[in-house]
C-alpha cells in the first residue's frame, strides 16, 4: 500500500500539474465552446489573436486559438507563462507583440491551469471594463471545464461515460499518430 504525501509537502508546480491532469484536457480535439471564446476575444477586443491555452511543464497548448496556425508553443517562448504563474491579470507589450492582455484560467481551489489571452501587433488601450470582460470569459471557460469534468465519469461506478470514452479513444489515437507510437 502506498502512502500519500501530505499536501503541504507537494511542490506547488507539481500540485498544479496534477490538477491540470485531473481535467484531462491536453491534446483533446477542438470544441466549439472553447473555439467560440477565442473568436469572441478577437471580435470583442479587435485583436488579431485570441487564445484559450493550458500550460503543462514544458509547453503552452492551445485548446482554442484564432489568428495563429500553431497548436502549441514551447513554454520558454511564451508570454502567457508570466500571466499564468502570477495571481493578477497582465497587460503589456513585448518584442514583436505590441499588445498582450491575459488572465489566468484558475480553478475554484486556486490552481492556474492556463491562460486566456488577447494579442495584437498594434498597440492599443485596454480599459478596466475590457479586463473585466476578459476575466468573465475566463470564468466561462473554467465553468465549462468543471462541467465537462463532472459529466465525464459515472458517479456510481467511476467508469467513463460513452461520449467521454469515445473522445478519449480519439485523443489517444491522435496522440499515438503524432508521436509515432
Amino acid at each position: 500500500m502506498s502512502e500519500s504525501v501530505p499536501a503541504a509537502e507537494i511542490n506547488p508546480e507539481t500540485a498544479r500539474l496534477q490538477k491540470l491532469a485531473e481535467f484531462d484536457i491536453l491534446d483533446t480535439p477542438n470544441e466549439e465552446a472553447f473555439d467560440r471564446v477565442a473568436r469572441l476575444i478577437s471580435q470583442i477586443f479587435g485583436v488579431e489573436i485570441g487564445i484559450v491555452s493550458m500550460i503543462d511543464g514544458h509547453r503552452q497548448w492551445y485548446k482554442a486559438v484564432r489568428g495563429l496556425e500553431a497548436k502549441e508553443t514551447e513554454l520558454s517562448e511564451t508570454f502567457c507563462r508570466y500571466t499564468m504563474l502570477g495571481d493578477e491579470p497582465m497587460v503589456a507589450g513585448a518584442t514583436g507583440i505590441r499588445f498582450y492582455a491575459g488572465v489566468p484560467l484558475r480553478t475554484r481551489d486556486g490552481y492556474n491551469l492556463g491562460t486566456l489571452c488577447a494579442i495584437d501587433s498594434k498597440p492599443r488601450a485596454f480599459s478596466d471594463n475590457d479586463l473585466a470582460i476578459l476575466e468573465d470569459l475566463a470564468r466561462v471557460v473554467m465553468r465549462d471545464l468543471e462541467l465537462s469534468k463532472q459529466v465525464a465519469v459515472d458517479e456510481l461506478t467511476g467508469a467513463l461515460l460513452r461520449p467521454t470514452f469515445k473522445a478519449e479513444a480519439r485523443r489517444h489515437l491522435a496522440l499515438a499518430g503524432r508521436t509515432g507510437e
